[in-house]
């Protein structure tokens, strides 16, 4: 069930990027990409409550742990940057790179599992 989610999670999050892209270049609505991101957050937790109960190594717990970190992180930068300026999208976006990649090696170490 986790790597169902983590690979819903990737997909997810790559989704973003194009959503994001819509928005700030043709100036599309951005409300698709909050729910999306809302629900990867609610999946990220519904994981890491898998790999706590399924008894995996320490660095599945860690990895999921720190995605959580990160894409509350991101929430947080994407809602303020909707009133607080360019400053913030700045922080916004690298993040979300950094997101997809660990996203995506949280994928590839439970497929290993």
């Amino acid at each position: 069930m986790e790597l169902a989610l983590a690979g819903l999670i990737v997909v997810a999050i790559f989704l973003q990027s194009v959503l994001a892209g819509q928005h700030l270049v043709f100036g599309s609505s951005i409300v698709l990409h909050g729910i999306i991101g809302s629900t990867v957050f609610l999946f990220q937790v519904i994981v890491i409550i898998l790999v706590f109960m399924d008894r995996t190594t320490m660095e599945h717990k860690v990895t999921a742990i720190v995605i959580f970190g990160l894409l509350f992180a991101q929430i947080g930068l994407g809602y303020a940057s909707r009133t607080g300026g360019s400053s913030l999208v700045a922080m916004h976006i690298p993040l979300g790179i950094a997101l997809f990649g660990a996203a995506t090696w949280q994928l590839a170490i439970l497929r290993l599992k």
